[in-house]
């Protein structure tokens, strides 16, 4: 413009400073958050770099520079044997999950008794979609915090113990299913496609369909019954009810016998005597 000020004429997109999760602790539950904070890092920077066209390695921060000083210089000496200086983030980041995916302490804990108590489906999820996938998240989640990646991670097919790994997995998200008619159905399903038993993919699809079947199908009957309901229930009137009937003892009266009547007078005799008229045809019957 007049003052020398470059003008834009399209808007320039606003960035929030993203700034990387450090790391300050070796343990394994803190290497397990660290990866997961990590994840979402770099996938912010892709993110930001496919708007603006930057080069992912010249904005993101490298995992070494993302490790706490003395925390570099141990694993440098004691862990990877090298310098400092000549640690690469190739190194830092293969021996980081190589300690997430191994077993804490070398201690394999009980899993059947594990997934009993920490893996359940939220039946509070409509969406039986969505009830699904939660369901899967939270086992990985069990997994990556128990440090059974080794055992039940869903890793690669090159991978050497794929197959063990999967047919582990396809058990025990097949054991927990809820609710227990869903779980008979897929086991039941399972002896007639016995690939669900070692493709976690395999599994997941048809436990959605299923479960959008049985949920359906609960959904119909819950409305069947609510037009049911006033059809087997109906409300008496009560103003038009008819007031019960009061019933009382029946007193019998005591019978006299024939030879406890009293005799006719001689005068009733007479009065009814009067009261008759003689036939005229001569028969001799009386008649009134």
């Amino acid at each position: 413009d007049a003052d020398g000020d470059v003008e834009m004429t399209v808007p320039q997109p606003v960035f929030e400073v993203v700034q990387p999760p450090s790391l300050s602790a070796w343990d394994q539950a803190s290497l397990i958050s660290w990866v997961r904070q990590r994840r979402q890092y770099e996938a912010k920077i892709r993110n930001r770099c496919a708007v603006t066209g930057e080069q992912y390695e010249h904005v993101v921060t490298s995992i070494r520079n993302s490790i706490e000083p003395r925390i570099l210089d141990h694993l440098a000496r004691f862990v990877l044997k090298k310098r400092a200086a000549d640690v690469t983030d190739e190194d830092l980041g293969l021996e980081i999950t190589q300690r997430c995916s191994a077993l804490q302490n070398s201690h394999i804990p009980d899993m059947d008794q594990l997934f009993k108590d920490e893996l359940k489906m939220d039946l509070k999820i409509e969406d039986t979609e969505a009830r699904v996938v939660n369901y899967f998240v939270l086992f990985d989640k069990i997994v990556e915090g128990h440090g059974l990646g080794g055992i039940l991670g869903s890793g690669h097919e090159n991978e050497p113990n794929y197959d063990e790994r999967m047919k582990l997995r396809c058990k025990y998200l097949l054991k927990n299913i809820a609710p227990e008619m869903l779980r008979l159905e897929m086991e039941r399903l399972v002896i007639a496609k016995p690939v669900l038993k070692k493709d976690d993919i395999a599994l997941y699809e048809a436990l959605v369909e299923r479960a959008r079947e049985q949920q359906h199908y609960h959904m119909l009957a819950q409305e069947l019954k609510q037009v049911d309901k006033p059809r087997s229930n109906p409300k008496t009137n009560h103003s038009n009810k008819k007031p019960a009937l009061s019933l009382k003892p029946r007193v019998s009266q005591p019978q006299h016998s024939s030879s406890s009547k009293p005799k006719q007078s001689k005068q009733e005799a007479a009065r009814w005597l009067s009261r008759v008229q003689w036939s005229t045809l001569g028969e001799g019957l009386p008649h009134r």
